[in-house]
C-alpha cells in the first residue's frame, strides 16, 4: 500500500507541474471565462446583441411582389395579403415600370387563358437560376381563394388539409427540437465526456510508453509490483482526469447559467444541476473502464507507434454514438439510443447525451452504472493478471493466444 501511494504521489506531483497539463486543466476555462467577460462587455455596450445572435428575431419584411390578372378570375384578395406583401397591377406596363423603380421585387403574369392551360408567367427584374424553382405562397393562396368562388376557410382547408396535434404520453424531452439550438448542447456535452475520457485514460499509455522507452520502468519494477505500479497510476491519473473534469464541466455549467440570466439565452442552453453529478459517475466508470484497456495495450507493446495503432481499435465503440449522434438527439429513448446508453463501452458518453436531452427513467441509469461497474470490475481484474513483470519488460506481440495466456498468468 505505502509503494502504491507513493506512486500515486509521484504521478500527481509530475502531472500536475506539467505545462501542458495546467494549460489543458486550468487554461480552458480560464480562456472561456475571459471570451465570457468580453461577451458580455459587448452585450452590455450593445444590449440585445448576443440574445439576438443566439435567438434571433424575425427578419424585416422583404420587398413586396406584384401581379396581373388578365384573366379576370382574381375578385378576392385574403385579409393576410397586404399590399406590402403583394400588390394589384392594371396591365403589364405598370407593373414592369414598378419592378424597374425597385416597388417591387417581381410580378406575376396571369394570362387570359390561365383557365384553360393553368399557366402563370414570373417575370423578374435580375436573372437567378433559382426562379425556375420559385414558389409564390402567396400568389397560391390568391388563386386557390378565388378559384374556391372566394371561400378562404375552404381554400385553407385545401391547403393545410388537417391540423395536426402531437400528444405525447410521458413528456420528458426538454429541448424543442424545431430549434436550431436543439443540436448544440447535447452535441457538445457527448463531445466533451468523449474527450475527457481518452485523454484521461490517456495518460496512462502517455506515462506507461513514456517510461518504458526511457529505461526507468525497469528501476521501479525492482522495488514494487507491477499491480502497485499499475494501481498508483491509474488511481493518480484518474484524480487527475477527474480534476480536469470537475474544471470543465463546473465552468462550462457556471457560465451557462451567468449566461442564461446575463444574456436571456433560449431554454435549448438550459441544463439540470444533477447532470453534473451525473457527469462525475460516468466519467469515474468510463475512465476505469478505458484506463484499463488502454494501460494493457500500453503494458503489453514495445513501442509508442504500436500502442497507438492499437489504441484506435480500442476507442472504437467510442466513436459509434458519434456517428449516429443526430438520430440519437432526435429519438432519446429509441431502441439504439437506449441500447447505447447501457452498452458498457458505449454507455458512458451516449447517458451523458441523453441526460442532457431528456429526463433518463431512473431503471434505465441504474442498470447503466450496474453494468458499467461490473465490466470495470471484470476488466480491472483480467488486466491485473496481466501486469507481471516479464510482461510489462518483454514488449511481447500483441496476439489472442498472448493475451489468453496473460490473463492465466502462465507469461
Amino acid at each position: 500500500m505505502k509503494n502504491t501511494w507513493l506512486v500515486l504521489r509521484q504521478e500527481v506531483i509530475s502531472t500536475v507541474t506539467r505545462r501542458s497539463f495546467q494549460l489543458t486543466a486550468f487554461g480552458i476555462p480560464l480562456i472561456s471565462a475571459l471570451l465570457f467577460a468580453a461577451i458580455s462587455l459587448l452585450n452590455s455596450s450593445a444590449p440585445g446583441a448576443v440574445s439576438g445572435i443566439l435567438n434571433p428575431a424575425q427578419p424585416s419584411l422583404p420587398i413586396p411582389e406584384g401581379f396581373v390578372d388578365q384573366s379576370g378570375l382574381i375578385e378576392t384578395i385574403p385579409d393576410n395579403v397586404s399590399e406590402n406583401d403583394l400588390r394589384a397591377y392594371q396591365d403589364e406596363a405598370s407593373a414592369k415600370n414598378a419592378l424597374l423603380s425597385g416597388e417591387i421585387s417581381a410580378y406575376y403574369l396571369i394570362p387570359e387563358d390561365y383557365l384553360a392551360r393553368g399557366q402563370v408567367v414570373y417575370v423578374s427584374g435580375d436573372f437567378n437560376p433559382m426562379d425556375a424553382f420559385k414558389g409564390g405562397s402567396l400568389i397560391d393562396q390568391v388563386l386557390q381563394v378565388n378559384l374556391l368562388e372566394g371561400d378562404v376557410h375552404l381554400a385553407n382547408i385545401v391547403t393545410n388539409p388537417f391540423a395536426l396535434q402531437v400528444m405525447i404520453l410521458n413528456p420528458t424531452n426538454r429541448l424543442n427540437q424545431d430549434s436550431s439550438l436543439a443540436f448544440f448542447v447535447p452535441y457538445s456535452v457527448m463531445l466533451l465526456y468523449y474527450m475527457l475520457i481518452l485523454m484521461s485514460a490517456g495518460f496512462l499509455v502517455s506515462s506507461l510508453n513514456k517510461e518504458r522507452e526511457s529505461r526507468v520502468l525497469e528501476i521501479m519494477l525492482v522495488t514494487v509490483t507491477p499491480r502497485q505500479l499499475l494501481g498508483g497510476k491509474f488511481i493518480g491519473l484518474g484524480l487527475m482526469g477527474l480534476l480536469v473534469n470537475i474544471l470543465w464541466v463546473g465552468s462550462a455549467y457556471g457560465l451557462m447559467v451567468l449566461s442564461g440570466s446575463t444574456f436571456q439565452l433560449p431554454a435549448e442552453f438550459q441544463l439540470a444541476p444533477y447532470i453534473l453529478v451525473w457527469g462525475v459517475v460516468y466519467f469515474l466508470l468510463g475512465y476505469a473502464v478505458y484506463a484499463s484497456l488502454l494501460g494493457a495495450v500500453g503494458a503489453m507493446l514495445p513501442n509508442l507507434r504500436e500502442t497507438s495503432q492499437a489504441t484506435m481499435v480500442v476507442i472504437l465503440p467510442m466513436i459509434i454514438p458519434l456517428m449516429f449522434i443526430s438520430l440519437l438527439i432526435a429519438q432519446p429513448n429509441g431502441l439504439l439510443a437506449v441500447g447505447l446508453s447501457l452498452f458498457p463501452l458505449t454507455a458512458p458518453v451516449t447517458m451523458m447525451l441523453r441526460l442532457a436531452v431528456i429526463t433518463v427513467p431512473a431503471w434505465q441509469l441504474t442498470l447503466s452504472v450496474v453494468i458499467l461497474l461490473l465490466t470495470a470490475i471484470f476488466i480491472l481484474r483480467a488486466v491485473a493478471s496481466m501486469f507481471h513483470a516479464q510482461t510489462m519488460l518483454s514488449g511481447q506481440p500483441l496476439s489472442l493466444r498472448n493475451i489468453y495466456r496473460m490473463i492465466l498468468g502462465k507469461v
